[in-house]
């Protein structure tokens, strides 16, 4: 507010320095009010200590290309491409897969009743129509250079080997997850375990083939919420739900089995729960460290549970549908080192702040959407598709956007390149010139954070309008 009002008054927005006496003072000291005087008066001190050594810093202006690259061609990138493309926006759709719609293809309805396929089948379309958008099917992100607003990218496709680059001004990652292999309960060894997503495609696909299923157990958390994955996956517990009350619509006299550690239908769906209790579906709990096994009963699986209130149970059956886990793709690591962006313990995509900046990376210009961002069902992921479009086109909207003004500097005297700073900078504002040898700082991507000046070992690097002589006049200056 203060910087904007000398702004105005047509001075320079960075020769300000001020002293918080309100806050620091008359708040908190309020009943020592001589004891605050004093120090009211070294704030001053300070604050004009340190104001003799400001600098008339200026920002960039950084012209702003128009245009989005998303990568990835499910649910969610294309629900973002499709955003950008019908507000006027040219975009850039990158899938690597032959298809466009990602995980969503295995999945036929949600548990509302929803149509996924036809949802599905008219937003390819509606994206392959939009003039506005490119898509690029089979095809790899081989490299991306530049800053927010100016990000040149080269593409490879396969199997041809073509190149092609193009120039945006931000990206979006919409990379997906894919669903967990089981190597536990047989899976692979015998055609009768399967997984839960196999068991959907059946259900609207071979009904017959179910039908003479008269007892179908199903083991929840595979692959989720372990020593390997210790996240919950959200979704397992729906789609075995969902199944479950789509079995018992087929075939009533079913007798269906859900094997689970805890139950977690979020939200309203909780009421798909209750209506699954209602029409006969037996839920019986597991502790982690009992997991239920499977072994074969002649022409029957027999699985084994133990309860702890009921003890072991032995449940013969004709299928086994595994509830198997989300998991971040294999190509998060290389993706993630092209953009420079930062992966979880769990390799997926990390936010900037989970509350603050949901959908944006640390680095300015590139934003998460979707299951590369961690599980979550159909229409999360669309919702957060929508609030990343949001977020982009605040800066897709802008000609051109300016840079910080207090960003850091490199005496180049003093540094050695031993790239500590590299490794903790936030915004991957830093690199070592190969000229030289020295640290050079993009001065569009610094946000002066001051990360790297305090981390390096040889003073090398300053921060404008925060220097150490400032901080050393503010400290050792006793009066003026």
């Amino acid at each position: 507010m203060f910087q904007e009002t000398i702004k105005e008054a047509g001075l320079n927005p960075y020769l300000f320095q001020m002293t918080n006496i309100r806050d620091q003072n008359s708040w908190v000291h309020m009943h020592e009010p001589a004891a605050a005087t004093e120090k009211a008066k070294d704030l001053v001190r300070m604050a004009v200590a340190a104001a003799r050594n400001l600098d008339p810093l200026q920002r960039q202006k950084i012209k702003m290309i128009n245009k989005a690259l998303v990568i990835g061609g499910g649910i969610s990138g294309l629900n973002t491409a499709l955003a950008f493309g019908e507000q006027g926006f040219k975009t850039y759709l990158v899938e690597r897969e032959t298809e466009l719609g990602g995980y969503a293809r295995n999945i036929f309805t949600t548990i509302e009743g929803n149509n996924v396929q036809k949802y599905l089948t008219d937003l390819i379309e509606k994206v392959k129509s939009n003039a506005n958008i490119h898509v690029f099917t089979k095809t790899m992100i081989k490299s991306i250079e530049g800053y927010v607003g100016n990000f040149k990218t080269t593409v490879v496709q396969n199997p041809s080997g073509k190149e092609s680059d193009f120039e945006h001004g931000i990206v979006i990652v919409a990379t997906g997850s894919k669903e967990y292999q089981p190597k536990e309960y047989m899976f692979g060894e015998d055609p009768r375990v399967i997984l839960q997503s196999h068991f959907e495609k059946l259900l609207h696909t071979d009904i017959d083939q179910l039908k003479q299923k008269k007892t179908i157990v199903m083991i929840q958390c595979v692959g989720s919420r372990n020593e390997e994955h210790p996240y919950c996956s959200r979704v397992c517990c729906v789609e075995a739900i969902k199944n479950a009350l789509k079995m018992k619509e087929t075939n009533p006299n079913s007798n269906i089995i859900i094997l689970y550690r805890d139950i977690r239908t979020y939200g309203f769906k909780e009421l798909y729960y209750r209506q699954a209790r209602e029409k006969g579906v037996l839920f019986i709990q597991y502790e982690k460290e009992k997991q239920p096994r499977i072994e074969k009963n002649k022409d029957k699986l027999r699985v084994v549970v133990d309860n702890a209130k009921l003890g072991e149970i032995s449940i013969d059956t004709d299928l086994v549908a595994l509830s198997a886990g989300i998991v971040s793709q294999k190509g998060n690591e290389e993706l993630a080192k092209i953009l420079k962006v930062p992966l979880n313990d769990d390799n997926f995509y990390l936010e900037a702040h989970v509350k603050l900046r949901p959908v944006d990376f640390a680095t300015e210009g590139i934003f998460l959407a979707g299951l590369a961002h961690s599980p979550k069902l159909i229409e999360d992921c669309i919702a957060q598709s929508l609030a990343t479009v949001s977020r982009a086109c605040t800066l897709l909207t802008l000609d051109t956007i300016e840079s910080e003004g207090k960003i850091s500097f490199v005496n180049s005297l003093r540094c050695t390149g031993c790239g500590l700073c590299i490794s903790v900078c936030a915004y991957n504002a830093i690199s070592i010139n190969e000229e030289d040898g020295k640290a050079y700082i993009n001065e569009i991507l610094c946000k002066g954070c001051g990360a790297c000046s305090a981390t390096c070992r040889c003073s090398a690097i300053d921060v404008l309008g925060f220097t150490n002589q400032q901080i050393n006049n503010m400290i050792f200056t006793k009066e003026y």
